[in-house]
């Protein structure tokens, strides 16, 4: 066990891909267990494999309704694994904790020199794991909130998406986009844009 605990990030969520290419809840309590300081990691990727096992399992296109469920139920595997593992589930949702910080989600874009497009996407629960480290510092400092309880709010977000704008041929679409295309798309400078996604 000592062994494995030293592996890397990327190579425990190598191995976990490969041994586990459409990991069951018990798959991702084990490792969870095993690598807890990248649980967060390992659940992100599972939910991620878990929807592209769902559209890799059938040969027509497949529709929002049922790409929602497949999504909603690899969320809900996570949380049940995350409950397994003694991972507390006290969220109560970014905006409560705005509250709470006495703040708003354009004072944390311009405290932390962000787009706000960028806040209200990982609050809104847009913002497919995993969040860039630099932003979820950032927010936790702001929020005054540690590692793990960002972590549940995190969940909580993309479990409980607020809907977007309603289009005229259909009710309101949730889009779920990963932390790169959010800062790619938010319309700032180059050099910001460089800041946000560069690993420190």
């Amino acid at each position: 066990m000592a062994k494995t605990m030293s592996k890397d990030r990327d190579d425990v969520l190598y191995s976990f891909h490969t041994d586990c290419p459409a990991p069951s809840a018990a798959d991702i309590i084990e490792w969870t267990k095993r690598f807890p300081q990248y649980a967060e990691d390992i659940r992100a990727h599972a939910a991620i494999a878990r929807d592209w096992t769902a559209q890799a399992d059938v040969d027509v296109e497949i529709d929002e309704v049922t790409l929602q469920r497949a999504h909603s139920r690899a969320l809900n595997i996570i949380y049940r694994s995350a409950e397994a593992s003694g991972v507390p589930s006290q969220a109560v949702g970014f905006f409560e904790l705005l509250t709470r910080a006495g703040t708003r989600i354009s004072g944390i874009a311009t405290e932390i020199g962000i787009a706000r497009a960028v806040v209200a996407d990982l609050f809104n629960g847009w913002m497919r794991p995993p969040v860039g480290g630099r932003l979820s510092r950032a927010v936790m400092h702001a929020l005054r909130i540690d590692q793990a309880a960002f972590d549940r709010e995190v969940l909580f977000a993309l479990a409980n998406p607020r809907m977007g704008e309603a289009k005229a041929s259909g009710p309101p679409q949730v889009l779920q986009r990963s932390y790169r295309e959010i800062v790619e798309s938010s319309g700032m400078s180059a050099e910001r844009i460089h800041y946000w996604l560069e690993e420190d």
